[in-house]
C-alpha cells in the first residue's frame, strides 16, 4: 500500500500481518483449527521465518492464536466479538433449488445488517464432514436439511441439542426432537389453499407432489401438505379421494417437473378433479400441461400454488397462491440465533411463519362445474 499525502508505505511484515488478520476474519483460517506452519506462511507471504515468528507472537498476545507445545499453533475459538465478527454458517443441500436461493438472498442481507459474517456450506448428506467442521468453527448454524431428519446421526444430533452454539433448522419442524426451528405449518398452508378453492366452488381438489417426499415426511411429521389434503378430501369424498391423488415418483434430488407434466396430461381425458394444488416451485409443470392440452384455467381448472418466490410477480399467468415468506423465515431465524445465544438453558423454540393468500389469475372466483 503506497503512502498517500505523507502516510508511510506499509512494510512487508505489516502487509503480511494485515492479510493474515483479514483471512482469519473471513473465516479462511477457521476458529479452533490448526494454523499454517511457519514454513508455509513464510512461502505464502515471501517473508523470513523470523518475521513469521514475530507475527505469530503478536497474534498470540492479541488472543487470535494460541500455541500447543510440540503440537502447533491454533486459531482461538473464542476470539472476542470486538476483535472479530461472529460467524453464521448456513448448511444447504448440494443440489440446486430456487427456494434455497431466495432464502440465501434474504439471510445474507439480514446477517450483514447484524454485523455477522455469513458462510455457506453445501452438503450432500448428514455425514458430510463439512457440517461438523462448520459447527466447530462457527458461532451458530442455520440448517436447511440436506437429508431426511431420520437419517441425522445421533452423534451430530447431540452436538446440535446441547445448545452450546445456536443451531436453527429452517423449513422443518424439529422442536419435538430437541432442535430450534423456524418453519411454516404445512397443515395451515394446505388448509388455506383448500379453503380458497372451496369458497370458489371447487370440491374435487387434486394435490400433485412427490410420492417419495410424502412418505418420508410422514415418518417424522404428523401434519404435512399431503396428510392434511388427504384428510379433507376423505371427509368430502370417501374412497373417491384417491382419484384426486396425483403423486409422482421422482428422486428427491431431481426436478419432478417432467413427471408432473406427464401426470397432468395422462389424467386430463377422464379428469376427476377441477382444481390442482402444487408447490410454487413446481406449478409451472401444472400450468404448462393445462395450456398445452388446451384446458382453460381458471375456467375449467383452477390452480393454487403454495410457497414463496421472489420473481412470482413476473409469472404469467400470475398464480393464485398461499405465500409463506422466505424473508420472514430469515428474520425469525436470525432473531432465534441471537435469542439462543443469550438463553442456552431454555427448551427448544419453534417460530412459525404464518401464510397469507394471494388470489392471482389462476383461481376461478365462481366455479360452476362440480
Amino acid at each position: 500500500m503506497e503512502c498517500i499525502k505523507g502516510k508511510r508505505r506499509m512494510t512487508k511484515s505489516e502487509r503480511a500481518l494485515a492479510e493474515i488478520l483479514r483471512q482469519i476474519q473471513l473465516g479462511n483460517y477457521p476458529r479452533g483449527t490448526q494454523f499454517p506452519s511457519e514454513s508455509e506462511l513464510s512461502n505464502n507471504f515471501a517473508i523470513s521465518h523470523m518475521t513469521v515468528r514475530k507475527i505469530i507472537g503478536q497474534l498470540v498476545e492479541e488472543n487470535y492464536l494460541f500455541r500447543v507445545p510440540r503440537v502447533g499453533t491454533f486459531v482461538c475459538d473464542n476470539i472476542p466479538e470486538h476483535q472479530l465478527q461472529k460467524q453464521l454458517s448456513l448448511i444447504m443441500p448440494a443440489w440446486p433449488a430456487p427456494e434455497y436461493n431466495d432464502f440465501l438472498w434474504h439471510i445474507s442481507r439480514i446477517a450483514e445488517e447484524g454485523n455477522w459474517l455469513l458462510r455457506f456450506v453445501f452438503s450432500r448428506h448428514w455425514e458430510d464432514r463439512a457440517i461438523l467442521d462448520a459447527w466447530e468453527s462457527s458461532d451458530a448454524l442455520l440448517v436447511i436439511a440436506p437429508d431426511t431428519i431420520p437419517n441425522l446421526p445421533e452423534s451430530l444430533a447431540e452436538r446440535f441439542r446441547d445448545h452450546r452454539k445456536p443451531v436453527v433448522f429452517i423449513g422443518t419442524p424439529t422442536n419435538q426432537l430437541g432442535f430450534d426451528c423456524v418453519c411454516g405449518s404445512e397443515g395451515n398452508e394446505m388448509n388455506c389453499a383448500i379453503d380458497a378453492l372451496l369458497a370458489a366452488g371447487h370440491k374435487r381438489i387434486a394435490y400433485i407432489g412427490q410420492d417419495e417426499i410424502n412418505k418420508v415426511q410422514q415418518q417424522y411429521q404428523e401434519t404435512t401438505f399431503y396428510t392434511t389434503w388427504r384428510s379433507r378430501m376423505q371427509a368430502m369424498h370417501g374412497d373417491g379421494w384417491q382419484e384426486l391423488d396425483l403423486a409422482v415418483s421422482c428422486p428427491m434430488q431431481e426436478l419432478p417437473h417432467q413427471a408432473m407434466y406427464d401426470k397432468i396430461l395422462r389424467t386430463l381425458p377422464d379428469r376427476k378433479y377441477t382444481a390442482v394444488i402444487a408447490a410454487i416451485s413446481q406449478v409451472h409443470a401444472v400450468t404448462a400441461a393445462l395450456i398445452d392440452s388446451g384446458v382453460t384455467f381458471p375456467g375449467e381448472c383452477s390452480v393454487v400454488a403454495i410457497g414463496d418466490r421472489m420473481e412470482v410477480p413476473y409469472y404469467r399467468p400470475d398464480p393464485a397462491r398461499v405465500v409463506v415468506p422466505h424473508q420472514e423465515h430469515a428474520r425469525l431465524a436470525f432473531e432465534l440465533v441471537k435469542f439462543r445465544a443469550e438463553h442456552p438453558e431454555l427448551p427448544p423454540q419453534h417460530k412459525e411463519v404464518h401464510p397469507f393468500f394471494v388470489k392471482g389469475q389462476t383461481l376461478s372466483p365462481n366455479f360452476k362445474g362440480e
